[in-house]
């Protein structure tokens, strides 16, 4: 191989790395939007030959659960609502 780089974004910004470790950009990595991302290596040999192997990855903010923040507190109160008045009904009519 005679030169080796990446892109995040279909090509418009290609980040260039030696050897067969490292890591990926941070900058460009904030760029890109949460969800499916194609990460896309480049490598070329010494004749100038390119070829290209893409890796899927999965962006997810780890700081911020999936859902909607209470919601699965609002269904609880509400089913224990609807029990509590069955509950209460039910008394009743004894």
């Amino acid at each position: 191989m005679d030169t080796t780089w990446y892109t995040l974004d279909n090509g418009l910004t290609n980040i260039t790395f030696s050897g067969l470790a490292g890591t990926i950009s941070q900058i460009e990595w904030d760029k890109q939007s949460e969800g499916p991302l194609i990460i896309r290596f480049y490598a070329n040999d010494t004749f100038g030959r390119i070829n290209y192997q893409d890796v899927v990855v999965i962006k997810q903010n780890p700081s911020v659960p999936p859902g909607i923040p209470g919601y699965n507190l609002l269904i609880l109160i509400g089913m224990l609502s609807v029990i509590s008045g069955l509950i209460i009904r039910k008394r009743q009519h004894r």
